[in-house]
């Protein structure tokens, strides 16, 4: 069986990788309508998604490389509505630990 994965976004490579993990031959085809992009266009990851890509053995060393996230705060008219504390374990997650931000070529000591 061959297998055609559109798109390739972290769900799409994600597929892609874990099919070809179990010998499944995969193509993936994106469009794209600019140049490739040479960064992650990824806001951040969710420490699930990080424990998906780590078993997949696509993670690397981003968590080394990335802007850790401690908190997200929602604001509405420039005031802070909501502060959410991310990256603590529940029921799906195994990992423990923070979201990440790619960081864009940042220092991540910022």
């Amino acid at each position: 069986m061959r297998v055609v994965v559109v798109g390739a976004g972290p769900t799409g490579l994600a597929t892609a990788c874990g099919l070809r993990a179990v010998g499944v031959p995969v193509r993936v085809v994106a469009r794209h309508l600019g140049p490739p992009a040479v960064t992650s266009r990824a806001l951040g990851l969710q420490p699930r998604g990080a424990e998906v890509l780590d078993r997949l053995g696509a993670l690397g060393d981003l968590p080394e490389r990335s802007v850790r996230i401690a908190y997200i705060v929602t604001h509405v008219d420039g005031r802070p509505l909501a502060r959410l504390r991310v990256g603590q374990p529940t029921k799906l997650v195994i990992r423990r630990g923070p979201a990440h931000f790619p960081g864009r070529g940042r220092d991540p000591a910022r």
